[in-house]
């Protein structure tokens, strides 16, 4: 049996799946698991089955996924769920993720359980159209990468039969705090519906990442809806307690981001102050060095007048070679406190290089770096921005904010669905809209240069539907100087 194979034979264990008289406890997070990314193809739906881990160990759940036009549309199915707050702790949602062939995961969005010993289902969509699945106790629905809290993940025999391949996921993070390892024993507090525990313990979450001092408008608007909540009763309490997750989830997704720039710019400012200090200090040992030189040239010529009084005084000349041997070890040591120094200061600026990648999928040009933003990020044949677009210009406006010195060309495109008119009126808009948001979050406009080019330069074959999906985007080159215009191919 080869160590994969053992790896999920073990993991079949683990969940519960395969019991045969074992008694095994599973309380730790876990560090990996055996997925199956499955690959779906066609409109038939393809139906697996998901294995609870002991944290679940009595609920059920199975997905059917189907592929229509380019998107994968995910139907799960469950039975004897309970609601996830009751793990305590700051556990407020599950949350389903997509996991890539290449290990990546992207949230699909909340598993919203808000009723003892639930059945139902929810659907949930994707461009991806191989992937393997896990359920995750997270926080908030809004979290980037799953934590190590997994209640289920995906089994890779399907119906009909689908080609999987196994991967050993293990891109886990850290997990919130917990209070209970599975939910057989736990009480329901029936004097406080499900909603209202999940809408205050989302609040305290928003209050411990600084909601009210970065999205203060709509950390304002959950306090005030908690406590009209509170207040109330029956389903006008639930309504109200939705209303303030609602708020606090936004708040806390602008919330995090804004609070990653404060820290990357702390750390900026920081290294700034490290750089002058040794730059400071280079300076003045140079100035050592350079009158350590001149102190040498001044020895060797004063070594060459009195040789001839060196050769009667042989301990003095000892001494001087000496001096002058210990004048060219610290100029040596000077030159590589200056190549340190150069070092440090390139490795800054990889950081804040590495900063803008993470806004959106980034790729260098001779132009300058280009961060792509896709069209999904805009509503169809519109110019407003999503929520997702505005999350990723906010990171991209605090790296913006810092680095002073660069500008930035917004070039909006389009498949060639349409006329040409409306294409170009509809790329400018839409560079435009981008530029709006930039510029309410403070870059200066005369930093900021748009166009709209249509449907004129596509990157991909606008005859297929995955090659218009590519061409419908926002490029947003980012550059020092003035930035050209490219070129026509």
């Amino acid at each position: 049996m080869n160590y994969t194979s053992s790896r999920r034979i073990v993991g079949l264990l683990l969940s519960g799946v395969i019991w045969a008289g074992l008694s095994v406890s599973v309380t730790a997070a876990v560090d990996e698991v055996v997925l199956q990314i499955i690959s779906f193809t066609g409109e038939k739906a393809t139906q697996f089955n998901m294995f609870p881990t002991r944290r679940v160990r009595e609920s059920q759940m199975g997905a059917a996924v189907k592929i229509e036009r380019g998107q994968a549309r995910i139907e799960l199915k469950y039975s004897k769920m309970r609601p996830a707050v009751l793990f305590g702790g700051d556990i407020t949602a599950y949350v389903l993720w997509a996991v890539s062939p290449k290990g990546d995961p992207l949230n699909l969005g909340e598993l919203t359980i808000l009723k003892d010993d639930k059945g139902g289902k929810q659907r949930f969509s994707t461009s991806w159209t191989s992937f393997g699945l896990i359920v995750t106790l997270e926080a908030y629905a809004g979290v980037e990468k799953p934590s190590n809290l997994m209640v289920f993940w995906n089994d890779g025999f399907t119906n009909p039969p689908a080609g999987a391949e196994e991967l050993i996921f293990g891109g886990f993070g850290e997990h919130p705090a917990v209070e209970h390892d599975d939910l057989r024993a736990v009480v329901i507090d029936r004097t406080k519906s499900i909603e209202l525990i999940q809408a205050e313990r989302l609040f305290r979450f928003a209050e411990a990442v600084k909601a009210g001092h970065y999205a203060p408008g709509l950390f304002d608007r959950a306090r005030a809806r908690l406590r009209e909540a509170m207040a109330a009763g029956g389903k006008n309490a639930q309504r109200l307690a939705g209303e303030s997750y609602s708020a606090s989830l936004e708040a806390i997704k602008l919330s995090i981001p804004q609070g990653s720039i404060d820290e990357l710019k702390a750390e900026v400012a920081e290294n700034r102050s490290e750089i002058e200090r040794l730059g400071s200090r280079l300076a003045e040992e140079e100035a050592r060095a350079d009158r350590a030189e001149e102190m040498g040239d001044q020895l060797r010529k004063a070594k060459g007048a009195t040789d001839q009084a060196l050769s009667q005084m042989g301990s003095e000349k000892d001494l001087l070679q000496e001096e002058l041997r210990n004048l060219e070890s610290t100029m040596l040591s000077l030159r590589g406190e200056l190549q340190e120094t150069r070092v440090e200061a390139s490795r800054a600026e990889q950081r804040l290089q590495s900063a803008l990648s993470q806004v959106s999928d980034t790729r260098e040009s001779a132009r300058g770096m280009i961060v792509n933003l896709p069209g999904i990020l805009f509503d169809v044949g519109r110019a407003s921005l999503k929520s997702e677009a505005k999350f990723a210009l906010a990171k991209l406006a605090g790296i913006l904010l810092i680095m002073q010195e660069l500008n930035l060309r917004i070039e909006g495109h389009t498949d060639s669905t349409g006329s040409n008119s409306v294409n170009l009126k509809l790329s400018k808009q839409r560079a435009d809209a981008v530029s709006k948001f930039l510029s309410a979050q403070g870059i200066d406009a005369s930093r900021i240069e748009t166009a709209g080019y249509g449907s004129e330069r596509p990157i991909a074959d606008n005859s297929t539907a995955s090659g218009r999906r590519e061409n419908r985007r926002v490029e947003i080159i980012i550059s020092a100087g003035e930035i050209a215009e490219e070129p026509v191919m």
